[in-house]
């Protein structure tokens, strides 16, 4: 698929993360050319099953891996939102009722911050803590 948008299309700028492609373009219609020409290869050569394309000005937001990826700045997506939120209830409680100790907590909440800590999310996790 890599070799198909770069020698056959000629994408110009590409961003891709295991199956996720971000195609860019200062050239509208290029770019719907290019995204029509690679869904239809993946889905008629290739037999892959695809969402339906989103195409976006960036200044708008571009979702990516549970991020919306913005010229100056990156924000979590609202599932990341709640599944953050969900997920550091479930560690507290955990935590709280005995059934992980400390260590075990901290190495979860570690990882959940991690991925927050990608994005411009301090305020977020602040507030993710009222209450909690």
């Amino acid at each position: 698929a890599d070799h198909y948008l770069l020698e056959k299309i000629h994408a110009k700028a590409v961003v891709r993360y295991m199956d996720d492609y971000i195609l860019l373009s200062n050239d509208r219609d290029e770019l719907l050319s290019n995204v029509r020409q690679f869904s239809s290869y993946l889905s008629e050569i290739l037999k892959l099953k695809l969402h339906n394309p989103i195409c976006n000005n960036v200044k708008f937001g571009i979702p990516f891996l549970g991020y919306v990826v913005y010229p100056n700045e990156i924000r979590l997506n609202q599932r990341s939102r709640r599944r953050f939120n969900m997920r550091i209830r479930e560690l507290n409680s955990l935590y709280e009722e005995g059934y992980i100790d400390e260590y075990c907590y901290r190495n979860h909440y570690n990882s959940l911050r991690s991925f927050v800590d990608k994005a411009n999310s301090i305020n977020f996790v602040k507030n993710a803590f009222v209450g909690s």
